[in-house]
């Protein structure tokens, strides 16, 4: 099987690496297609050979939403044979999906497509311009992927049209992020709190609105306002995303900051402390 993903995603977020080495190991035939900006700095990192990263577009076009899916789908033509393929996997709605739409369209290659929280919360909530483009992508894939129950609701309760809901629900699997065999073979394991009075609390997750690390800051402020035996600090690990919200968390004395680490240095910080806080999503769960 013959499969182009189309992943702009990739560029940031090392944990697909595991995922597209897995199809590799199941003997699929993998092309990963990476669109960025022409600014975008390479990472220290192994995308593997399948994956191709493509400086296409500049920084302006990003708001010019279909001149620069236009630049997105002619050099993908001209990176591949589509008529070739057996699969197109597009890794988000509107950023990706559109090209794959384009692909099914004009070469018949079907086609899935996952719906990510940017997707819900950026493009169908606030460029009302593209919800019909939005649904067409989701009428016709052929399959749809999103990661938790509240985003298949959200989708189906907010942005699809009652007479379209039974068609496209039929179509959608929930499936959340992989994770990585690291964290597989270093699983939690149950903590007591003992004679401890200093409760340590643990969120990983990039520093954002949608991740409340704020909401918990509250909750450790309220705990330690009751006066009682416990006293408690939080640690946030994550990259930035709100230098805003991060001013605010640094300025408490609860809080203690760590940007990037890798996964040997978080599985430490997760031993050292008591309590780790879900973040608002599974999307960065044991990443950063």
């Amino acid at each position: 099987m013959k499969i182009l993903h189309i992943n702009s995603y990739f560029s940031t977020s090392k944990f697909y690496k595991n995922f597209f080495d897995e199809q590799m190991n199941s003997k699929m035939e993998l092309n990963v297609y990476v669109p960025v900006a022409k600014t975008y700095q390479l990472q220290d990192f192994e995308f593997g050979e399948y994956t191709k990263v493509k400086k296409i577009f500049n920084e302006f076009d990003r708001y010019v939403y279909f001149y620069k899916q236009y630049k997105i789908i002619h050099d993908i033509e001209k990176e591949y044979n589509i008529k070739n393929m057996s699969l197109i996997h597009a890794h988000s709605l509107f950023t990706n999906g559109y090209a794959a739409l384009k692909m099914y369209k004009k070469y018949n290659i079907p086609y899935i497509v996952a719906v990510r929280d940017t997707d819900l919360n950026l493009f169908f909530k606030k460029m009302f311009f593209l919800r019909g483009i939005g649904l067409e992508i989701l009428k016709s894939a052929k399959n749809i992927i999103v990661l938790s129950k509240p985003y298949k609701d959200q989708l189906l309760e907010k942005y699809i049209p009652a007479k379209e809901k039974d068609e496209i629900e039929r179509k959608i699997s929930i499936l959340p992020n992989g994770i990585d065999k690291f964290w597989l073979e270093n699983k939690y394991m149950p903590k007591t709190i003992g004679q401890k009075t200093h409760i340590k609390l643990i969120q990983v997750g990039e520093v954002s609105k949608r991740k409340n690390q704020l909401t918990s800051l509250e909750v450790v402020k309220k705990l330690n306002s009751m006066q009682g035996k416990f006293y408690f600090t939080l640690t946030i690990v994550g990259k930035i995303k709100d230098n805003k919200i991060l001013s605010r968390l640094q300025k408490s004395e609860y809080v203690t900051y760590f940007p990037h680490v890798n996964k040997e240095r978080l599985l430490n910080l997760y031993r050292e402390h008591d309590i780790f806080i879900m973040p608002s999503t599974t999307e960065t769960f044991g990443l950063v």
